[in-house]
């Protein structure tokens, strides 16, 4: 307990250093925060070393398949709270499809399939636009929208599996790709995970390794970013 308490405290400090201090690109295109640097590199024998945890070999890579697995990942979420019902929507403001539901279907399915929304916590199919959202049914059976980030960080709550994890990547336009350890990898700690992630610039194509803390109660904290793959010769689109 008293190591988790160091860990938080040097996090913390981290931080609320970085929201003060002006970032800088060094030469290895890696964004760091001065503050942050100058204190890890002073600190770290005896506080929260960040290369020695970050350190790839402890990692488990997570399986590419994994971007193209949401219903899955839904599926397997453990909500913050107790729904008769709860259900999520794919939307491209033509079709309303459920491809994820769990509880009494039989009894709130019909409830819930004429609530819709004009906007959700996963926007895609550029350069058109569709949108996914929950609808659920809470303990006192009323419905409930789940349309927004900041609804869907609270309605997972505490993170209680990996499929949770990638959600919360993703919901901060982190992605992975096992292309490279570095791109897309994890290591879960008693109150948190470490993880490498990708965010991707498209034009020109650019992929950046993103180390990120992600605690189990929800908290989310970006250390540092470096490019790790480019092609200036490539443009697309998401």
């Amino acid at each position: 307990m008293k190591k988790i308490l160091i860990i938080l405290c040097v996090i913390a400090f981290i931080a609320n250093s970085c929201g003060e201090a002006a970032r800088k690109q060094t030469k290895n295109n890696e964004v760091v925060c001065e503050q942050e640097e100058n204190y890890v590199n002073k600190k770290n024998s005896s506080k929260f070393d960040i290369e020695k945890e970050f350190n790839i070999t402890d990692f488990t890579i997570i399986s590419d398949k994994a971007n193209f697995n949401r219903d899955n990942f839904i599926d397997s979420i453990i909500p913050n709270k107790y729904y008769y019902y709860w259900e999520c929507v794919f939307d491209d403001y033509k079709h309303r499809k459920v491809y994820v539901n769990n509880g009494d279907s039989l009894q709130f399915a019909e409830k819930t399939k004429k609530t819709t929304s004009y906007i959700g916590f996963f926007r895609e199919c550029n350069p058109g636009l569709c949108i996914h959202y929950i609808v659920a049914i809470d303990s006192l059976k009323n419905i409930i929208l789940i349309n927004s980030k900041e609804k869907f960080r609270d309605f997972i709550g505490k993170i209680d599996n990996l499929s949770e994890v990638l959600l919360i990547a993703r919901l901060n336009n982190l992605y992975i790709s096992n292309k490279e350890k570095i791109g897309g990898a994890y290591k879960e700690k008693e109150d948190y995970y470490l993880l490498y992630l990708t965010e991707w610039e498209y034009c020109p194509y650019r992929a950046f390794s993103v180390r990120a803390i992600l605690f189990k109660t929800g908290e989310f904290l970006i250390i540092d970013k470096n490019m790790y793959e480019e092609n200036l010769n490539k443009c697309s689109i998401i």
